[in-house]
């Protein structure tokens, strides 16, 4: 075998590094999205729901560490008006004080923040991305308002585009910077050996035919417009599927993972099984059917794909799902001989996991009528 080089040495420990973190924040969001659905008292929604955003902004943001990752996401429509009140519910003032109602009477430590955005306006662009560059701005904004301040974010369409403006009424942007702003190293808070934050913005709106640049003052300070390609409204959401009753076998060695994933299926009435390795998995198959089988692919005694393979021999006809951390550029298509259904990046979207859940069970409720190969032991 060749020995290891130093090239493929550091993506291998950058994909580790990438599938741990995948994990914890698997646990976070799916906590999040739990406690939001099924426990929170009211009043502790909103900030959960700002959890889960910034954790599910954090493994968009790690995917692109991986070479032949797939997309940031899917979903190529940003309503700006969400993703501008997303990201105040996300940033906080300094010293964790809250945002004034627009307009407070401005001040020593208030700090307003006006979302003029609006609705119905939506960019062509993953909102991730969206939220990542507002983030980035709506900080350097922070940064030259450390006593006070108003922010303020404004969009309009035209045509085939739309721009959004994020703007503030601190100092401005001083002449000698301006030519130099998007440079790697340059700041607007005036520090050196940072800055690496609005070049970064720049390059990644700047593959997606999107355009960062510094514009004419609106409100005294500083003002960034974001021209992005337009994309037509969202229609309306599909409907939510139901899983009652469906058998799942949870095979994942991250306890935290393992446990949301439980208690998240039980609250939509599946019966769940949840284990740590192959060798319960194997022995939870023998002893009982399933509809859907969500099987991680790097586990302790063995990888996951070759799990599949052993499961599908066992029960032709459940539903397996190949849970992953790392994507490998579709590298896991057609793993386990056939025997993966599907494949799911972590971290999941409980939405998308309970689609994926129902249409497993459809899978697995035609294979057994069109001719089940072994007998139903639940």
């Amino acid at each position: 075998m060749a020995p290891m080089n130093r090239e493929d040495s550091t993506e291998l420990e950058i994909e580790g590094v990438v599938h741990d973190v995948n994990q914890m924040l698997m646990a976070i969001i799916g906590r999040s999205e739990y406690l939001q659905r099924f426990e929170a008292p009211e009043g502790m929604v909103a900030d959960l729901a700002s959890i889960e955003t910034a954790a599910r902004d954090a493994a968009a943001m790690l995917r692109r560490l991986v070479p032949a990752g797939r997309d940031d996401s899917d979903d190529f429509m940003a309503e700006l008006r969400i993703c501008a009140a997303t990201v105040i519910g996300v940033i906080r003032p300094p010293g964790g004080a809250s945002w004034s109602p627009a307009g407070t009477e401005s001040g020593p430590g208030v700090w307003s923040f006006v979302n003029d955005v609006p609705a119905g306006l939506v960019a062509d662009l993953p909102p991730v991305l969206v939220r990542e560059v507002l983030n980035n701005l709506l900080l350097n904004a922070l940064e030259v308002l450390p006593d006070g301040g108003c922010i303020t974010v404004e969009a309009a369409g035209a045509g085939d585009r739309v721009q959004l403006w994020l703007s503030d009424d601190g100092p401005g942007v001083a002449d000698d910077l301006a030519p130099r702003i998007f440079e790697a190293g340059q700041t607007t808070s005036g520090e050196t050996g940072r800055g690496v934050g609005l070049a970064a913005c720049r390059r990644i709106l700047a593959a997606r035919n999107a355009v960062l640049d510094l514009a004419a003052p609106r409100h005294g300070g500083a003002t960034f417009v974001l021209d992005l390609p337009a994309a037509a409204a969202a229609g309306p959401q599909a409907p939510e599927a139901s899983v009652t009753g469906v058998r799942v076998l949870v095979v994942d060695d991250e306890p935290a993972v393992r446990d949301m994933l439980t208690d998240v299926l039980r609250e939509w009435s599946c019966r769940v099984t949840a284990v740590a390795d192959g060798t319960a998995a194997r022995e939870s198959m023998a002893a009982g059917a399933f509809d859907a089988a969500l099987v991680d692919l790097s586990l302790p005694d063995g990888a996951g794909d070759e799990l599949a393979a052993s499961l599908r021999e066992r029960d032709p006809a459940t539903g397996i799902v190949l849970m992953t951390g790392v994507d490998r550029a579709g590298a896991l298509a057609g793993t386990g001989d056939g025997a993966v259904d599907a494949t799911v990046l972590k971290p999941l979207d409980l939405d998308g996991l309970q689609r994926l859940l129902t249409a497993m069970a459809d899978l697995a409720r035609a294979r057994r009528q069109d001719g089940p190969d072994r007998k139903d032991t639940s």
